[in-house]
């Protein structure tokens, strides 16, 4: 799982740059070098691979996390950073990797700050409340990024994941990781230790959350042709 997850992180990313390209974009600011929400772990962070392909396609790309230092970011990422959210004016783009608190300012600051933004990707939902009009999308909504099927061939195989015990600690990490790169996850708990909200900020269409015992004798249809 683990060297078909690396493979697909890469396949993804390419494909988010590719598409990024192709409408147009120069200038990307991305918000978050956390893999989770209002943690500081670098480690395997999704958007390192992303920015390395961003860069390959010419764009300029700047981050920004307020849990890491200027020269944390630069070593982990090998960009300047900016701040928040006064240089956003300065994109045409910006990619919303994980749902920091202090990525949650009002919507009214937020909106005069977008005025030269021409497309929000949001991965964890964390400005889909505002329900802004910035060709904002959640990741793997329809449209949010632009792919041919030489794309999908050649670069990306969409997963089926089923994971026990999602909703947990160790479990909604999984998720979140698996859906990052692409994955479509069936979530099988029965919510007496784990939290629905943990994972409750996935797209339906990315996540599906059965509650469930693990042993019942019903289990088998959720596996059939899971992939993982």
């Amino acid at each position: 799982l683990l060297r078909e997850t690396i493979k697909t992180d890469d396949g993804m990313s390419k494909l988010i740059a590719n598409s990024i390209a192709k409408k147009g974009l120069k200038k990307i600011g991305v918000l978050g070098l956390s893999y989770k929400g209002d943690l500081k772990v670098s480690v395997l962070s999704k958007v390192i691979p992303l920015i390395k392909f961003l860069i390959r396609k010419k764009i300029k790309v700047r981050l920004y996390d307020p849990y890491f230092s200027n020269k944390e970011i630069y070593d982990a990422a090998k960009v300047k950073t900016f701040s928040f959210p006064k240089d956003l004016p300065n994109f045409d783009g910006l990619i919303l990797s994980v749902d920091h608190k202090k990525f949650k300012i009002r919507k009214k600051t937020l909106e005069k700050y977008l005025k030269n933004c021409k497309l929000i990707i949001d991965h964890d939902g964390a400005w889909r409340k505002y329900k802004l009009k910035n060709n904002y999308y959640l990741s793997g909504d329809r449209g949010w990024i632009w792919i041919t099927k030489k794309d999908l061939i050649i670069n990306v195989k969409v997963f089926k994941s089923v994971i026990t015990g999602g909703a947990g600690f160790v479990g909604s990490n999984l998720v979140d990781r698996l859906v990052s790169i692409g994955h479509r996850v069936i979530v099988l708990d029965n919510f007496v230790s784990g939290k629905r909200s943990n994972i409750s900020h996935h797209n339906k269409k990315n996540v599906k959350i059965i509650k469930i015992d693990v042993s019942s004798k019903n289990l088998d249809k959720y596996f059939k042709k899971a992939d993982y």
